[in-house]
């Protein structure tokens, strides 16, 4: 429910609790089916690219 709010709230059009719940699992599965694991936030996963 507070993600739908969330978006409402910051611009973007009314979806439902079910609409961001599949959303959700659609990317989880995309996340396990590339091996990654979904657990980790996506910005960890990139904190080390182009360092040095």
């Amino acid at each position: 429910m507070h993600v739908a709010a969330y978006i409402k709230d910051n611009g973007g059009y009314h979806v439902g609790n079910s609409t961001c719940r599949k959303r959700w699992d659609e990317l989880f599965a995309n996340e396990v089916a590339a091996g990654r694991d979904p657990r980790r936030l996506f910005y960890q996963r990139w904190s080390n690219v182009g360092a040095s």
